[in-house]
């Protein structure tokens, strides 16, 4: 899987979804705090637990260990998915806002017909840069707090564009539908790789169901028979292994599965890497709940054959 995650990561191509520049720091600022308070929550559990004031079994810890990551997680997935959908509605308004700046040199009045006809998530970045015109705010400042408050880093970059080429007095109607036909380009690629990435997806969460399964049911049997295996009396007496370093061998071998399987997904996905969290924790969710019920269900199944397994050893008196 570690060979897997590596090649798509060098095979798919890198792609900007979030605005860059100095508007990203605004955009994930209450994300990033969430993230913080997340992570210091997860690492004070981790260390009760280590230091044994919190009594768990290793796969619950896992279970909460997802469920607190989900929370920045599931943060970062919203915005992704807010700038996805911005990206997909934004070639019609730049083309139609480009078209209106060719026959209207004002760029409060060309963008004015088009307020009550916007929809989709552009229209409050469409009414924000309305609201700045109105006040008489630079055109080339405006643009910068529209694309702020889209999120979008292929919003920022065409309004740059934008800007500067009615600065400069481009034919306007030929920069709007080049940049248009562009963000239509984009979108088309994205879908196309979001169809791979949903099959991708799916076969993801099924192997790392299956493994961790396979992890848990293997650490089980490993103590069952560790156990039987000291009762037998020979010149070389068996040493069994310690029922703890078994399960902690097992739960470090499906966390780094998680975290290799998390790298996957975030390639593929074209999303921000910050997406690698919400992966992480919901993850780290499905392999918990699986693990967990696969080792109450194997303890419930194997108990009679551990206690067979006991009688047999005993030494007949």
């Amino acid at each position: 899987m570690g060979a897997v995650a590596f090649t798509v990561w060098v095979g798919m191509p890198k792609e900007e979804v979030i605005v860059g520049g100095s508007e990203r720091k605004k955009v994930f600022e209450l994300p990033y705090i969430v993230t913080l308070a997340s992570i210091a929550g997860l690492l004070w559990f981790i260390v009760l637990y280590i230091f044994g004031l919190v009594n768990l079994d290793p796969y619950l810890l896992i279970i909460i260990s997802g469920l607190i990551l989900l929370a920045p997680g599931t943060y970062y997935k919203m915005i992704d998915d807010y700038v996805k959908k911005v990206d997909v509605d934004f070639p019609v308004f730049i083309r139609m806002y480009a078209n209106n700046l060719s026959i209207l040199p004002s760029p409060f009045k060309a963008l004015e017909p088009m307020i009550g006809v916007i929809f989709g998530k552009i229209a409050m970045a469409a009414n924000r840069l309305y609201t700045l015109l109105g006040n008489n705010i630079s055109f080339s400042v405006a643009l910068k707090e529209f694309a702020r408050e889209s999120k979008s880093e292929l919003v920022r970059r065409a309004s740059t564009i934008l800007g500067d080429a009615f600065k400069f007095g481009a034919d306007m109607y030929k920069v709007g539908q080049t940049l248009s036909d562009i963000a239509l380009m984009i979108a088309r690629n994205r879908r196309r790789r979001n169809q791979i990435y949903k099959t991708f997806e799916s076969s993801v969460y099924a192997l790392h169901m299956t493994n961790v399964l396979l992890i848990s049911f293997i650490t089980v049997l490993m103590n069952i028979f560790s156990q039987a295996l000291i009762q037998i009396r020979t010149l070389i007496p068996f040493y069994a292994v310690p029922p703890h370093v078994v399960n902690y061998l097992g739960l470090g071998v499906a966390v780094l599965l998680t975290f290799i399987n998390a790298f996957a997904l975030t390639a593929v996905s074209g999303s921000s890497k910050h997406i690698f969290i919400y992966y992480t924790g919901l993850l780290l969710l499905i392999g918990g709940v699986s693990a967990y019920a696969s080792v109450m269900m194997v303890k419930y199944m194997l108990q009679p054959l551990s206690s067979i397994i006991n009688e047999t050893m005993k030494p007949i008196p």
